[in-house]
C-alpha cells in the first residue's frame, strides 16, 4: 500500500509546475522519491504545451528495475502506465505544501486521503505490474520497520485471545520461501519477553512457527489462503484456529476496504513461482466528490487474458477499447518497448 502511494505521489509531482517537461526531468523526479533506483526508463506522451500548463498529460509510462523503497526493501521490477491525467495545479501545489517533507516517503498516506485528492479534476487511473524475488522479500523481513509491521499484521489477523498471548513474544528470524502452484512457506521464531520490572533471568519460552499455504484472489479484490497448514513447535494448529486465522488474513487483504481513501484496486494477476512473485493490478483514484463510475463486471475476464499470454499494457488497451469486442492483440512487446 505504501509503495503504491509513493509511486502515485511521484506521478503527481511530474505534472506539478516545472516538473513534466522532458523525460529526463521526469526520471529525476521519480528517482528522488526512492532510496535507490538501479534502472529506470520513462516515456511521457506530452499534451500540447498550453494543456500541460493547465495540468493535463496524455500518458506516462514507467519501467524500472531494482527500486529500493528503504535501504532493506527492494522491488525487482515495476511497469506502470497511466490514463490521461487532468489535475488542478494550484490545488496540487497547496496539497504538496501541506504535506511537505524531504521525501514523499514520510507523507505518502496523507496524500492519499480523500480530502487531499481535491486537485483531481478527473479520476487518475493506472495499470501496474510488480515482480519481487524471494531474496528481496527475505531481506525486507530483516528490516526493523518491516518486522514491526509484520508483528502488528499478525496480531491483527489473530483471534483476540490468541493475539493477546502473541503480544508477549518477540518476533525473530522470519523467512519466506516461494513454492510452486502459488504457494508460500513461512517460518518464524517467537521468543517470550518478560516485563521490564521482572527479576526473571532464565531464557523465556520459545515457539517455532512453520506455515505453508496457497494464495488466491477472490473477485479481483481480496486475497485468501488456500489449504493452509500451520505447525507450532511441530504440532499442527487445530482446524478451528486455522479457520479463524484464514478469516483474519482475508480481512487484512480486502481491497474493498480502500474506498475510504477514494482508491479502487483490482488484481489482474497474482502468481507465485519458485523464487519470484508477480502481481498486476488496475488502480483508480477518484476526486472526493465523484463516485466511481467504472463497471468492474466488464473486466472480469482479465485473469483469463493474463493466462492466455496477453501483456499488461495490451490488457489496458482492451479496457480502454472494450466496446470493440473483436479487438485482437498479440503479445509482441518487450520491457524496453514500453520505454
Amino acid at each position: 500500500m505504501e509503495f503504491l502511494a509513493i509511486f502515485l505521489s511521484s506521478l503527481l509531482l511530474l505534472v506539478s509546475p516545472g516538473g513534466l517537461i522532458v523525460d529526463r526531468l521526469a526520471e529525476n523526479t521519480i528517482r528522488s522519491q526512492f532510496e535507490r533506483v538501479e534502472q529506470l526508463q520513462i516515456r511521457v506522451d506530452n499534451a500540447p504545451s498550453h494543456q500541460l500548463l493547465e495540468g493535463k498529460v496524455e500518458r506516462i509510462r514507467i519501467a524500472g528495475r531494482g527500486i529500493w523503497i528503504w535501504p532493506e526493501v527492494r522491488i525487482d521490477t515495476i511497469e506502470l502506465e497511466t490514463d490521461p491525467i487532468d489535475i488542478d495545479l494550484e490545488k496540487l501545489k497547496q496539497t504538496l505544501a501541506k504535506n511537505r517533507q524531504p521525501k514523499l516517503v514520510s507523507s505518502q498516506l496523507a496524500l492519499l486521503k480523500q480530502e487531499d485528492l481535491d486537485f483531481l479534476i478527473k479520476p487518475l487511473s493506472a495499470g501496474v505490474r510488480l515482480e519481487v524475488t524471494q531474496e528481496d522479500v527475505n531481506r525486507a523481513l530483516q528490516s526493523p520497520t518491516v518486522a514491526a509491521r509484520l508483528r502488528q499484521f499478525t496480531i491483527e489477523s489473530l483471534p483476540r485471545v490468541t493475539a493477546a498471548q502473541i503480544e508477549r513474544y518477540e518476533f525473530l528470524n522470519p523467512q519466506i520461501e516461494f513454492l510452486e502452484n502459488n504457494r508460500l512457506r513461512f517460518q518464524i521464531q517467537l521468543q517470550q519477553q518478560y516485563p521490564r520490572d521482572s527479576t526473571e533471568t532464565s531464557p523465556g519460552f520459545q515457539l517455532v512457527i512453520l506455515a505453508e499455504s496457497g494464495l488466491r484472489a477472490i473477485a479481483s479484490s481480496q486475497l485468501e489462503l488456500v489449504e493452509p497448514r500451520i505447525e507450532i513447535n511441530g504440532n499442527p494448529v487445530p482446524p478451528l484456529l486455522l479457520n479463524l486465522i484464514s478469516e483474519g488474513f482475508s480481512k487484512q487483504f480486502d481491497l474493498r476496504r480502500l474506498p475510504a481513501y477514494q482508491i479502487a484496486i483490482r488484481l489482474l494477476q497474482l502468481e507465485v513461482t519458485p523464487n519470484q512473485m508477480k502481481i498486476a493490478a488496475f488502480i483508480r483514484l477518484e476526486p472526493p466528490t465523484q463516485p466511481s463510475a467504472i463497471s468492474w463486471r466488464k473486466i472480469v475476464s482479465l485473469n483469463v487474458l493474463m493466462g492466455e499470454g496477453y501483456g499488461l499494457f495490451e490488457i489496458l488497451f482492451i479496457i480502454k477499447h472494450r466496446n470493440h469486442a473483436t479487438a485482437k492483440i498479440k503479445s509482441q512487446h518487450s520491457f524496453e518497448h514500453y520505454c
